[in-house]
């Protein structure tokens, strides 16, 4: 069976010859009524017209010729006629009548305005054919595009601009003087997107510019370092980079307080990839809350980066064991099942061994002051007016 049957010639000489014929028929059956229409319509403006602009005596003159024309056909000339003219009325025979000056006269002017009157209303009835035709172009072209419905739409920046005024969703922030962003787009999803030299990171520093005049705060992940040069403020923005003199000191119980708090933040640093076995990523996340959670009750000399990755990753598994006893993960580090525990400690090594990085950041002075200032995610998005961007590159 095929999706396309091989279809005869005859069959599309028939398909072709009635095509045409219907095209031609719709085609003289429209023209036929405007062109009726339209004539219609000339004559009536025409009457229209005479009487409208014709003194009474040339229509009162021309209706008394056409009456003794009409006359004259059936009866002789010495016939008596009678004729009401300016409120007089004339008895006379039927020829005198035929060649009345004042009548003659009168439908001389009748039939020279008329034909004037018949050419204007000509004019008109081309000009109404001629819109009339361009109408129905109009709709039948208006078939044939296409509607948006809904979606997306590809507009040039000044059509964008254009729509949002008419809106009234246009933000005050333009790019190079045209508005082309709806109100509130700072807190929604924006792509910008373009080739090398397109100008994306021009737009961003504009964009960044503006954050800043209007006293906003601002997340800023600077993965090229091209942002931090040119709007970081020491004063009153944070750097997080544990590799810059100038990073602030942050640790993971500056933002967890809570378990809840610890075991989101252990899903965020083991992930699960793929569909392997949960239970080693859930076995090292358990792991990781537990022994973060339960050093936050410690001295605050003892609540450091560098123990927290010692008892996890260095220490013997008997004294990891021991720190955890109580807790929901003393089963997983417990000498009995040594191998499964040395093998969820190589999964947990593998994913927060990057925490090494912050190391040093509790830096003191002699006093036992902090060297660089503490921070906190959670403290600098709600409560910190002192904290307007967070730069992390």
């Amino acid at each position: 069976m095929t999706l396309n049957p091989k279809r005869t010639k005859g069959s599309n000489y028939t398909r072709g010859g009635q095509i045409l014929f219907h095209n031609l028929r719709m085609f003289l059956q429209i023209n036929a009524v405007l062109i009726r229409w339209t004539c219609y319509g000339v004559l009536i403006l025409t009457a229209l017209l005479c009487y409208l602009f014709l003194d009474k005596d040339t229509l009162t003159g021309a209706y008394y010729y056409w009456i003794n024309q009409t006359v004259s056909v059936f009866r002789p000339e010495s016939h008596v006629m009678q004729t009401q003219w300016q409120g007089t009325v004339y008895t006379s025979t039927l020829g005198s009548q035929l060649e009345n000056p004042i009548l003659i006269a009168a439908n001389s002017r009748f039939w020279l305005w008329t034909q004037i009157y018949l050419l204007i209303s000509c004019v008109i009835g081309i000009v109404f054919l001629s819109v009339a035709m361009w109408y129905f172009k109009k709709k039948g072209d208006e078939q044939t595009e296409e509607h948006f419905i809904r979606g997306m739409q590809k507009a040039t920046p000044k059509e964008l601009a254009k729509q949002l005024k008419k809106d009234r969703r246009q933000s005050d922030f333009k790019l190079d003087g045209i508005g082309i962003f709806k109100e509130r787009f700072e807190v929604q999803h924006l792509l910008l997107d373009g080739t090398t030299g397109a100008g994306k990171s021009v737009a961003l520093r504009k964009f960044l510019t503006w954050i800043r005049e209007r006293g906003d705060k601002a997340i800023i992940y600077d993965k090229g370092c091209t942002f931090v040069s040119k709007f970081y403020n020491p004063a009153t923005d944070v750097l997080l980079n544990p590799f810059d003199e100038r990073c602030a000191y942050w640790d993971v119980w500056c933002d967890a307080h809570e378990p809840s708090d610890f075991e989101n933040m252990a899903s965020a640093l083991i992930p699960q990839h793929g569909e392997g076995d949960p239970f080693w990523v859930q076995s090292a996340r358990t792991i990781f809350s537990s022994t973060a959670f339960k050093m936050q009750d410690e001295p605050k000399k003892n609540q450091t980066t560098e123990r927290l990755l010692e008892l996890m990753l260095t220490s013997e598994l008997e004294s990891l064991s021991e720190y955890l006893k109580g807790t929901e993960s003393a089963s997983l580090v417990s000498d009995k099942i040594q191998k499964t525990a040395i093998s969820i400690k190589s999964v947990l090594a593998a994913y927060i061994k990057s925490l090494r990085f912050l190391a040093g950041l509790d830096e003191k002075d002699e006093q036992g002051k902090l060297l660089r200032r503490k921070f906190s995610i959670r403290e600098c998005g709600v409560f910190q007016d002192s904290c307007h961007s967070l730069f992390k590159y």
